[in-house]
């Protein structure tokens, strides 16, 4: 399913693509669930759960056919450094390799 991925990376309007929005108080936290517009979509409803400083914590995403994908985050780090040394290609030994930026 993309919608997960999509929800994390603003991709979704909510304003658009979701009907029925429901919020409630847990302590610190605000669990928000919102039902999609279209039926045609692959799930049912989506709800996240935030803190106080509006991370998410927690996603859960219902299925069409009552499943459901649940994703917890924590220890968030954002604009952390990644060194360049990561984005380097390595092809595997014995595998001819064609750098076709180089034609």
């Amino acid at each position: 399913m993309r919608a997960p991925l999509a929800f994390l990376l603003g991709r979704l309007n909510f304003h658009e693509d979701f009907r029925e929005f429901h919020a409630s108080v847990q302590g610190a936290e605000t669990l928000i669930a919102a039902s999609p517009k279209s039926g045609k979509l692959p799930y049912t409803e989506v709800s996240f759960l935030t803190g106080a400083d509006f991370v998410i914590h927690q996603l859960v995403i219902k299925g069409t056919d009552n499943s459901a994908i649940q994703y917890t985050f924590d220890a968030e780090k954002t604009n952390v450094p990644i060194p360049d040394l990561m984005f380097r290609f390595t092809p595997p030994a014995g595998v001819e390799y064609v750098d076709s930026s180089r034609q």
